[in-house]
């Protein structure tokens, strides 16, 4: 006899056994006794089994012990029942989905384990389904899911943990919109960006406005999506880059950074992030063609130029009138929005706007200062940049000079390239004033500008750094051209023995460079030869020091030094016989005097002249006459008023005063010495070389002529 008991609340069998005979059942309120006869054990084999009663007492097991059983059985949809039947927590049925899911998983039954997964959504991490389904793969199911996911909290509300859609990680939906993307289902991904435009609580997206916009980035078709997102959302910056990147349309960029983003900060930054993609996306364009001929892209591209520089210039002026006045009240910057004391703006900052193009930002630069250099505006353009804003734009003259000429372009090196030669030029002269002329060479020398290096070597005068700038670009003609062009200046000025000195250094420097010179064969020669003829013709340097400094270049010859050693050898036999006829005459005129001086101490001196030599009348008495043999009326000599000193021809005073003066000199100061001299006197031990020094200084000039005198008498 088989007994079995059935639920009928949950419908299922719950007990089920055979028994030989039921004698009695009573079913009493907690368990039902049952009475049946069974075989007893040990009967003799092959005889009937002796039977016996038994007494069996049936209860029903507690649920958790139902589940249990009912899991180990594989009886996932019974246990569920139960547990739901009993009110378990949600927590423990969305566990028995799980176990159910995973089963059905394993069996390869993906639809009808996501299923059991859906019932576990606000229990179980979604990451581990979406895991699962990833690595099948099972894009539609893994949609299905992530649907059911987003629209979960809608309908689930009474658990905390679900209280809003902020709760959700941001990531599982924009996931959703990612294979919303891959299987192309516009519809759906409007009807997605519809539902997060707002959640739940009127407050939060589902998803992050960002991640979605990239996401649909991705395909062409959904691109209207994206940019509907931006513009519902308010995300200008991404709209931007939309339109740049994808839409290759950056006229409608610019004109939403103009018109839709109020906040100045966040226009520069705009600006600062897109605009070297947009240099990148016009340089792109003139290298693909687009479709489009040359004329008409320069006309765009002039253009898109155009317009970003009004912008930019537009943002300065706003800034400096915020800075004026603390407010925007021109025509066109009325909606600007700056917070000067939070947000932070300097003109680096749009500078860096075109660090892809300089001579955008040369441009930029230009009419910053020439709008703002002046005194009206200065002391607030200054409260805007740490920088000198003249050095940055002499910068982009030079690097823009420096690309020309590296340029394969040779029409473009001669057009171009002197234009911006002459704009330094310009630049130089108009803002002299407001350079420093030490950086401004720094700046000269590292673009290699070697008109500027020498115009800026000359203001400062600074020679010797001239000649090392050319001998270091290794330009051995400048080198000449520089000295001899200082030679020729310092010729026809007064020249000092510094100046001297100075030029003498740059020969040396010259020549040395000169002599190290390697390349053609004979160059090295020809430039000594021509230095040495200038060097020579200025006698600038001594031939001693010449054949120091040349003697060290190996197989040098003869030929490079000989016109040089002939014609300094000229000059000085030419000095010689100069110098012995000068010593000639001193002789004849020094043994003139000593004949004319022996006739004054040992004859008479008549003086025969009837005239005076001043005023050529007839002399009358009283009258003086000079040993030098002049006659002068005594009032046609000036009286001297100190009779102490002795009157002088005043026809030979002026040729012999400075020999006087100096005579004179030389005595105030051994008188001056005397005390110094008796000190020196009883210090030294050798006195006589003290006797000597002095008497040659004239100490004893005095002494000497009173003697002299004494022994003439």
């Amino acid at each position: 006899m088989q007994l079995s008991i059935y639920d009928f609340a949950n419908k299922l069998t719950v007990f089920c056994q055979s028994y030989p005979q039921v004698l009695f059942v009573e079913v009493e309120e907690d368990a039902i006794y049952l009475l049946a006869a069974i075989p007893a054990p040990g009967g003799p084999r092959g005889a009937a089994p002796i039977m016996q009663k038994q007494l069996f007492k049936l209860y029903e097991m507690e649920d958790n012990v139902k589940i249990q059983t009912l899991l180990k059985k594989g009886l996932y949809a019974e246990a569920r029942e139960i547990a739901r039947a009993a009110n378990f927590p949600n927590e423990i049925i969305a566990e028995i989905c799980k176990e159910h899911a995973d089963n059905l998983y394993e069996k390869k039954q993906y639809d009808e384990a996501l299923k059991q997964f859906i019932e576990t959504i606000g229990f179980l991490n979604p990451s581990y389904v979406i895991q699962r389904y990833i690595e099948v793969p099972q894009l539609p199911n893994l949609i299905l899911y992530l649907e059911r996911l987003i629209d979960s909290p809608n309908t689930q509300r009474h658990q905390a943990n679900l209280s809003s859609l902020a709760d959700y990680n941001k990531d599982y939906t924009a996931l959703l919109l990612n294979c919303y993307v891959k299987t192309k289902r516009p519809e759906k991904i409007a009807e997605l960006i519809e539902k997060a435009s707002v959640a739940s609580n009127g407050k939060e997206t589902i998803f992050d406005v960002a991640t979605a916009i990239e996401v649909c980035r991705q395909q062409e078709d959904t691109l209207e999506q994206a940019e509907q997102l931006a513009i519902k959302s308010k995300q200008w910056s991404l709209l931007v880059q939309i339109k740049i990147e994808n839409r290759k349309e950056p006229k409608e960029a610019l004109e939403i950074i103009d018109k839709n983003i109020n906040n100045l900060k966040e226009k520069v930054e705009c600006l600062q992030l897109y605009a070297p993609k947009l240099f990148k996306a016009i340089q792109q364009a003139k290298s693909t063609g687009m479709g489009i001929s040359t004329s008409m892209f320069e006309i765009n591209k002039s253009t898109l130029v155009e317009q970003l520089q009004s912008l930019v210039r537009t943002i300065v002026a706003a800034m400096i009138e915020y800075k004026k006045i603390k407010q925007f009240k021109s025509e066109g910057i009325r909606h600007y929005q700056w917070d000067a004391a939070k947000q932070k703006i300097r003109i680096e900052d749009i500078m860096q706007i075109f660090v892809d193009d300089i001579g955008q930002m040369k441009d930029f630069l230009q009419h910053v200062i020439e709008t703002y250099g002046n005194e009206n505006f200065e002391k607030y353009l200054k409260e805007l940049t740490s920088l000198n804003l003249y050095h940055r734009l002499l910068e982009c003259y030079l690097y823009m000079n420096q690309n020309n000429q590296s340029s394969l372009y040779k029409p473009q090196i001669s057009l171009e390239g002197n234009k911006i030669v002459r704009d330094i030029n310009t630049f130089i002269e108009r803002y002299d004033s407001k350079i420093e002329k030490n950086y401004v060479l720094f700046l000269f020398q590292i673009y290699n500008y070697s008109e500027g290096v020498q115009g800026c070597c000359e203001r400062l005068d600074l020679k010797q750094e001239l000649i090392s700038y050319y001998i270091q670009k290794k330009e051995p003609e400048r080198v000449l051209d520089v000295c001899t062009r200082y030679t020729t200046q310092a010729g026809t000025s007064a020249s000092t023995s510094g100046a001297e000195n100075n030029l003498a250094d740059l020969w040396i420097q010259a020549l040395t460079f000169f002599r190290d010179l390697d390349g053609v064969a004979g160059e090295a020669e020809d430039y000594l030869q021509r230095a040495l003829q200038i060097i020579g013709e200025k006698k600038i340097l001594s031939p001693l020091l010449v054949l120091e400094i040349v003697q060290a270049r190996k197989n040098l010859k003869f030929k490079v030094l000989r016109k040089y050693l002939l014609d300094r050898l000229k000059a000085q036999d030419e000095v010689i016989k100069k110098s012995k006829k000068k010593v000639d005459e001193n002789v004849e005129q020094i043994a003139k005097m000593s004949e004319e001086m022996a006739d004054l101490r040992t004859t008479a001196k008549t003086f025969a002249q009837k005239e005076c030599t001043n005023c050529k009348q007839k002399l009358v008495l009283p009258t003086i006459h000079f040993l030098c043999g002049h006659t002068f009326h005594d009032s046609c000599v000036e009286s001297e008023s100190n009779q102490t000193q002795p009157r002088r021809c005043p026809k030979c005073v002026n040729e012999f005063q400075e020999v006087l003066d100096t005579r004179a000199q030389l005595q105030d100061q051994a008188r001056a010495g005397s005390e110094q001299f008796a000190n020196e006197l009883r210090q030294s031990q050798v006195k006589f070389e003290v006797i000597a020094t002095y008497f040659g200084r004239g100490l004893f000039g005095e002494l000497t002529q009173h003697l002299r005198q004494q022994n003439e008498k």
